[in-house]
């Protein structure tokens, strides 16, 4: 990031904990829980999700998964519309 973004930035951080504080203290329940997130999300970092596949390893089930949606794709037609088809079928009022 260049050098005089950071800095304007930096100059943003104490405004942007008290608005963070704000929302924290005030009568709306959704400013107080993206707050509250927040907060937790800068102090602990994200919460990581974690995926068990039982049965194999998460590579084989990413493949599987891609393979199957391969699949479903191959079971759908796939009709070429040239563009002044698609012309033509606007102009008559018809719905794609």
């Amino acid at each position: 990031m260049p050098k005089p973004i950071q800095e304007m930035l930096g100059s943003l951080v104490e405004p942007a904990a008290k608005a963070i504080a704000e929302a924290l203290q005030g009568s709306d329940p959704r400013l107080k829980l993206i707050a509250a997130q927040e907060v937790f999300n800068r102090v602990y970092g994200k919460a990581q999700a974690t995926v068990e596949v039982k049965g194999m390893d998460a590579a084989t089930a990413h493949i599987n998964a891609l393979r199957a949606l391969t699949a479903m794709s191959k079971a759908v037609p796939i009709i070429d519309i040239e563009p002044e088809e698609i012309e033509e079928i606007t102009d008559e009022g018809q719905a794609i």
